[in-house]
């Protein structure tokens, strides 16, 4: 999701693509919204910040762009 010029995109658990079947082979799977641990602010492509949820992270954004203006 774009956002004032910045990415916001959710970062899911290590093994949300996937899990064990009853006999411990690895199967994928859909990763759900429950897989979601925080969601990273990119700026031009670059890591920037992350936060628990997308509010958060457009109310990050908002007081970055009061405080630079």
């Amino acid at each position: 999701m774009k956002y004032k010029g910045f990415e916001i995109i959710p970062v899911r658990s290590i093994c949300a693509d996937w899990e064990l079947d009853n006999n411990g082979c690895v199967v994928p799977v859909c990763p759900s919204e429950a897989s979601i641990t925080h969601y990273q602010i990119l700026d031009n492509g670059r890591d920037w910040i992350a936060e628990d949820t997308i509010e958060l992270c457009k109310q990050t954004i908002d007081n970055f762009w009061r405080m630079k203006w």
